[in-house]
């Protein structure tokens, strides 16, 4: 996230050795002494940093990590269990990871707060890695630039297996209404992430342009494809909505006016 680089309390540090002698390019089958000391990652209002250093002799690419625990600000601990067996790898991420980490990410998360209970594991040779895991969100809360609510009490369920990142049972709070959601995600290295999301939404009150309010009644989205820009369809069913821009005055040109529109019936578009 570019925008934290301003920030006085930025920090990022990380600090441990790693000495392998191994046979010509087999690092896997390296022998040595790997070390963690020391890891924080810190801005305004969020911290993680290692709770105790952690080190593993290796033999012929044989070793176990203790756990690197890593903690937050608020108190959650997440672990990371490392294990290979000649090259073969066996590592586990559980825990509670605190959900302020997407600040650190991406601008697009003003504001994130939460918890994530992780259940990970990463099995196979470099070359062939197995991903497969699941991770549930307790009591999310996202302020979303662009987004003028925030989106409040969030929950869900995610199940990963290599590639393909399934969301169920999606559910929050969203500008006085609820939004609820579930789909899947491929994630490719050469190419964007290929998705299929659906959406719903009820009796929210949102700002969207050229409107300073929405009230949907009720909405289903889907979004997905395999390239930017991905493709957007759905209904939506608006019972009011004010605009304070500039609008077409048949036979006087443009005028600036308030218009409320309020039509009897719901319209669908």
């Amino acid at each position: 996230n570019p925008e934290i680089s301003q920030d006085p309390e930025l920090v990022g540090y990380l600090a441990g050795d790693l000495d392998l002698s191994y046979p010509g390019t087999a690092l896997e089958s390296g022998t040595g002494r790997i070390e963690l000391r020391g890891f924080e990652l810190k801005k305004t209002g969020a911290r993680f940093s290692l709770v105790a250093q952690v080190s593993a002799r290796v033999d012929r690419g044989t070793f176990t990590l203790p756990p690197i625990k890593v903690a937050s600000t608020s108190g959650l601990v997440s672990q990371l269990v490392v294990h290979a067996d000649h090259g073969v790898w066996d590592t586990t991420l559980g825990g509670q990871l605190d959900f302020s980490l997407l600040e650190f990410l991406s601008p697009a998360f003003a504001v994130s707060k939460g918890v994530f209970d992780l259940d990970f594991r990463i099995s196979g040779k470099s070359s062939e890695p197995k991903f497969s895991g699941r991770g549930e969100l307790h009591e999310g809360f996202l302020r979303i630039q662009g987004l003028d609510s925030p989106i409040e009490n969030a929950m869900g369920r995610i199940s990963v297996s290599q590639n393909r990142w399934s969301f169920n049972g999606i559910q929050a709070d969203l500008a006085g209404g609820r939004v609820a959601g579930s789909g899947q995600m491929l994630l490719f290295s050469d190419k964007l992430p290929e998705l299929d999301f659906s959406a719903s939404l009820a009796e929210n009150r949102l700002k969207a342009y050229p409107f300073q309010m929405l009230k949907i009644r009720s909405a289903k989205l889907r979004v997905s494809g395999n390239k930017l820009p991905y493709e957007i369809s759905g209904n939506i069913v608006i019972d009011q909505a004010l605009s304070r821009e500039k609008l077409a005055n048949a036979g006087q040109g443009i005028a600036l006016k308030s218009a409320l529109y309020a039509p009897p019936v719901s319209a669908e578009s």
